[in-house]
């Protein structure tokens, strides 16, 4: 691992992006390699559907949704409902991660959540 990587780990970026598919190619960047500490990011599409998050990731067993907006985006009302309809059931999310470290400390508050990894 380069310095370089090592250090964008430990320190997720804070840049705001134009446009949210940099943003996304940025959060799973950030986030692959974590899959060996139980983390795992799922990417739904379904255009049937309206609100659900951008990602899904499940951190050591909790569900955390994140809604990427790039630095000017809103999130619809449907996507304000989805995620505070998961919140309710006891997933971590934001509907406004503008920035990799906002995903970042939604991982990080699943982690302080569930200490025990595996069960």
């Amino acid at each position: 691992m380069t310095a370089m990587s090592s250090t964008s780990k430990l320190n997720p970026s804070e840049r705001t992006y134009s446009d949210e598919a940099t943003l996304l190619k940025k959060v799973i960047e950030y986030l692959e390699p974590q899959r060996r500490d139980g983390i795992k990011v799922i990417k739904i599409r379904d255009r049937y559907a309206k609100g659900y998050s951008d990602i899904f990731i499940c951190v050591r067993g909790i569900f955390v949704v994140a809604e990427l907006k790039d630095d000017t985006g809103e999130p619809s009302e449907h996507q304000i409902q989805f995620v505070e309809d998961m919140q309710a059931c006891g997933a971590i999310g934001n509907h406004t991660c503008r920035t990799v470290k906002d995903v970042a400390d939604l991982v990080e508050e699943a982690k302080r959540r569930q200490p025990v990894w595996p069960i």
